[in-house]
């Protein structure tokens, strides 16, 4: 003769079972992050995301200096530039990619956002006429400085707004 108090026991226990194995699952589920930040390897705040880069999906925060408005992606290792700016190359008189920057990139007069470019660290903006100088360097994202032989070129200032290297250390996270 079967024992219906048998069944029925384990039919409980079934269900005690299956219903703390949902609330477990429940306790483990997403939470909704409001505000998420880019933060570098000091555990300073580097800002807010406000979107996405392309390719690849990079964070993109932005700053104020001197009342413009600057949009930056931000990898691990490093700032990039987002359009309308040009994380091309930039070009020096001097042999080691200091003193000022020159570029030959044009410049669209309909941006609403200030056109920039990084030289690693370094922000500049376009400042002047285009002028004739001599490049003695160049530096370029994927290779960094490099000195070249004198070379005439035709291109526009570049005025260096701030250099987020003493302020900002990789390897930058997102939190």
């Amino acid at each position: 003769m079967k024992n219906p108090m048998s069944a029925s026991s384990i039919v409980v226990g079934l269900l005690l079972l299956f219903s703390t194995s949902i609330l477990h699952a429940q306790s483990q589920s997403l939470k909704t992050v409001q505000g998420a930040s880019v933060w570098d390897a000091k555990g300073k705040k580097v800002g807010n995301i406000v979107g996405f880069s392309s390719i690849p999906t990079d964070p993109v925060v932005a700053f104020n200096s001197n009342g413009m408005i600057f949009f930056f992606g931000v990898r691990r290792d490093r700032f990039i530039s987002v359009p309308p700016s040009s994380e091309g190359s930039v070009n020096f008189e001097s042999n080691d990619c200091t003193e000022t920057g020159f570029t030959s990139i044009s410049i669209p007069e309909d941006a609403i956002l200030p056109v920039y470019y990084l030289a690693g660290s370094k922000l500049y903006i376009p400042d002047g006429p285009e002028r004739d100088l001599t490049v003695n360097s160049v530096w370029d994202p994927n290779t960094g400085c490099t000195q070249i032989g004198p070379s005439p070129y035709n291109a526009v200032p570049l005025r260096l707004v701030i250099d987020f290297g003493p302020q900002f250390q990789p390897p930058f996270s997102v939190r």
